[in-house]
């Protein structure tokens, strides 16, 4: 069972490594570096025509959407938490929601991965940049992140674990022992007078000769699965070997 689990999530890996499976890791990074960067055209397209106030109603736009819905406004989950303007100095001028208590990256080069940096230049002057803080997008479990491929293994591992071993206990059930043992070996013991069953560790039936079948009056392929107890008989030295 382990076994077959160990394959299907091999192939599952192997699958991910030539692209084969989605990595919503690396959309969601370029689709949120797409926003900032069209951002940060209409911020400097903004710049020229609107004072510091109309700036601000504008970044806090961005990151407040609303849709209206009925005629009512419902609040959309927006995945930004701060935006921040800083000029070339590197002093910050504008930020929507707590820009200062959440910004880590030094400046030079994002080093966060749910922060980004979008330089606003205006020819070869460089005005300032316009700095964009998204919530954490990947599985964090006591403080450690997880991949998204990572956790989707995982899942599958543990789902296919079940399943097989649900599956596998239900066609077992129904497999006879008795139809692998050799042709020459069933006839020996049925060839016996007294009655003689064959237990396994859970002291269920998987064999029984013909002389303690007719005993009973069943069909040795019938007592196959079941417990002596249903018998009346019990298993010599309790739940010893």
């Amino acid at each position: 069972m382990l076994g077959l689990v160990s394959l299907a999530v091999s192939v599952l890996l192997i699958a991910g490594l030539f692209g084969l499976v989605p990595n919503s890791r690396l959309q969601e990074q370029q689709a949120r570096r797409v926003f900032c960067e069209s951002t940060a055209v209409t911020f400097l397209s903004l710049a020229e025509r609107m004072d510091t106030d109309g700036l601000q109603k504008t970044l806090d736009q961005i990151r407040n959407r609303t849709k209206i819905s009925g005629g009512t406004d419902v609040p959309l989950r927006t995945d930004i938490l701060s935006i921040g303007y800083r000029d070339s100095d590197g002093e910050l001028v504008l930020q929507s929601g707590p820009h200062t208590d959440l910004w880590q990256s030094t400046g030079r080069d994002p080093v966060i991965n749910n922060e980004y940096i979008v330089p606003i230049n205006a020819g070869n002057a460089q005005l300032g940049r316009l700095e964009v803080h998204w919530v954490e997008s990947e599985w964090v479990v006591m403080g450690i992140p997880l991949r998204p491929d990572f956790v989707l293994t995982m899942f599958v591992g543990l789902i296919l674990l079940l399943v097989f071993s649900a599956y596998l206990k239900k066609v077992l059930k129904h497999i006879s022992p008795s139809k692998v043992v050799p042709t020459r070996v069933r006839d020996a013991l049925n060839s016996l007078s007294e009655g003689l069953l064959v237990l396994d560790r859970n002291h269920s039936i998987v064999l029984a000769n013909e002389s303690f079948a007719n005993a009973t009056g069943a069909a040795s392929e019938d007592l196959i699965g079941k417990k002596p107890s249903l018998l009346n008989f019990a298993v010599a030295g309790g739940s010893g070997d």
